[in-house]
């Protein structure tokens, strides 16, 4: 019975994968009005898999990275959480779900005054929300997520990536930069690790 739900919601889910790759070339194109289509349109390929087969973990996620990438915090944060529910042991929706605790942590930065989006990339070190309970938590979020993440066992230059996550979220940006460079010396085209050392 399961594996024909599967059979019966996979096509939906490949649709979704590839109308969210469609959607990530059309913004390096700057067509934003057709990304914006193309998004929508995953959205709702992604929820047809899940009437088909509500335990399939990964439209959840594939699900969750468009509403993160459409700006709906809250569908995506239920994406991610019911992703991890359904498998505890999927890197990717650990990933997603830092994603955007990543882009919310940065939101509050911009909104405490202290720091302009154009300042992010440049800083030698983190903004002092300390005290500000709302970043406090999503702080907390993060860690426990790349801990977990590290715990479930990913490649060395995963493992140097979310090692400089930790270490940026503790203030350390030297550290920080260190292990974000060990993770491009063991595999170059790890792009994160890239994105992790400008930030």
């Amino acid at each position: 019975e399961q594996a024909a739900r599967r059979a019966r919601a996979l096509p939906h889910f490949l649709k979704g994968e590839e109308l969210r790759a469609k959607a990530g070339v059309l913004v390096r194109h700057g067509d934003l009005d057709a990304r914006q289509a193309y998004l929508e349109n995953a959205v709702e390929a992604y929820a047809r898999s899940l009437v088909q087969d509500p335990a399939f973990a990964e439209a959840f996620t594939g699900r969750g990275r468009v509403h993160v990438e459409l700006g709906d915090v809250r569908p995506a944060h239920e994406d991610f959480r019911r992703a991890v529910e359904l498998r505890p042991e999927s890197t990717e929706a650990y990933l997603g779900r830092l994603q955007l605790l990543t882009e919310e942590y940065e939101a509050l930065w911009m909104r405490s005054g202290r720091v302009s989006s154009a300042d992010i990339g440049t800083m030698s070190s983190l903004p002092d929300l300390a005290g500000d309970p709302e970043a406090e938590a999503i702080g907390r979020r993060i860690d426990d997520d790349i801990r977990t993440v590290l715990g479930l066992g990913v490649r060395p230059e995963e493992a140097k990536y979310f090692e400089g996550w930790l270490l940026r979220n503790a203030g350390d940006r030297d550290g920080a930069r260190k292990a974000f460079d060990e993770s491009i010396t063991l595999w170059k085209y790890f792009a994160p690790a890239y994105e992790g050392r400008a930030c």
